[in-house]
């Protein structure tokens, strides 16, 4: 798009625009999802048009050395990252190319957070019996995460370890959850008196 000086974020601009008079969106409820090149746009989406959507999903991509270093959201926005890191179309640990270089995504991911101001050490988790490994991050309000897939490749579903991870319905589940912490393992969050309290368990469990 680059190349040809197309406008794409501004054609996104105006898709948004054109769905929103159609229909009853909510406000702020905008959300970008990518796979592979799309991916990797959208995180274009949520460098450079942060103002417009709320979160963004990110699958089957790290991120590009370009977008990387010029990638300055007006404002904090929540993404989601799956790839595999057996990936090898655009490698999970990222790869050295003069003209399309792309950094690995745990630093896409730690990119992310360092902008959205997040606590500096994330919540490690493995799940479904090894086949993710998550690396979560949050400021309070917007989330961060990385869902690394063991024996992943360039997919979009994943399955291994006698698990799957149903990626359609996780990216569902992450826009949902977006004001849900993700807690360490151990934790939980019980309210009280309509507040919030991050409990920590650190013995046997008790009422």
């Amino acid at each position: 798009a680059h190349r040809l000086e197309t406008d794409d974020l501004g054609f996104v601009e105006q898709v948004i625009q054109q769905v929103s008079r159609k229909y009853p969106i909510g406000s702020g409820e905008v959300y970008a999802v990518g796979f592979s090149q799309g991916g990797l746009f959208a995180e274009n989406v949520a460098c450079n048009l942060s103002l417009k959507v709320k979160a963004v999903a990110v699958v089957a991509a790290p991120m590009s050395v370009q977008l990387a270093q010029k990638c300055q959201p007006t404002q904090p926005v929540s993404i989601m990252m799956v790839i595999g890191k057996n990936e090898g179309v655009l490698p999970y640990n990222g790869e050295v190319h003069p003209n399309f270089g792309l950094i690995s995504a745990p630093s896409a991911i730690q990119l992310f957070a360092r902008i959205n101001q997040s606590l500096a050490e994330p919540v490690r988790k493995t799940l479904l019996n090894g086949l993710v490994e998550l690396q979560a991050y949050t400021n309070g309000k917007q989330k961060a995460e990385l869902y690394s897939i063991t024996d992943g490749g360039h997919q979009w579903q994943f399955a291994g370890n006698g698990s799957t991870f149903n990626t359609t319905q996780e990216i569902i589940r992450f826009f949902n959850e977006l004001n849900v912490p993700t807690l360490p393992a151990s934790s939980k969050l019980v309210a009280v008196d309509g507040a919030n309290y991050h409990v920590r368990v650190l013995g046997e469990a008790n009422s």
